[in-house]
């Protein structure tokens, strides 16, 4: 019982702090994907009034923990190097999944930048950061990459 004890606060203190580093990296992550486009890029409406979209996306990175541990227990992944390789599964499934967001709005920057590209050399596209969905499309890349690495990775 001693070592359960010990197993959760030690996820509930990493917990904490991946939910910190969410909310202090989130502008950061927004920028590096924020779509570039020939003839235009996005630009972010105001940097406050995404307060809610910060939230959700700190606490996505804070459950990372809680539903690696489930996942190990659920579908019994025992091995250490299984272990490592499930929590490599679900980051690159969670990056893959920003990759993907990045790549719709790229698309979509660019059939936006076309129809403004004889009145202007560079077009300006204002979103709000809260509309870009990144934290839901994180959210899903992290529930596909447990579902995979409990599938793909466990005790036979």
């Amino acid at each position: 019982m001693r070592f359960y004890k010990n197993s959760l606060i030690l996820t509930i203190l990493f917990s904490m702090a991946l939910f910190v580093a969410g909310l202090c990296t989130f502008h950061l992550l927004c920028n590096l994907f924020l779509p570039k486009a020939e003839g235009g890029f996005f630009q972010p409406m105001k940097y406050g009034d995404d307060f809610i979209a910060t939230i959700i996306f700190s606490c996505i990175i804070g459950l990372i923990p809680f539903l690696m541990i489930q996942t190990w227990r659920l579908s019994p992944v025992v091995s250490r190097s299984k272990k490592a390789a499930s929590v490599l599964v679900v980051i690159l499934s969670m990056t893959l999944a920003l990759l993907l967001r990045q790549q719709i709005l790229t698309s979509y920057a660019r059939s936006q930048a076309k129809s403004f590209n004889s009145a202007v050399d560079k077009v300006k596209l204002t979103y709000p950061l809260e509309q870009l969905n990144f934290e839901y499309y994180l959210a899903g890349g992290l529930i596909a990459g447990c579902f995979i690495s409990g599938l793909l990775l466990r005790k036979k």
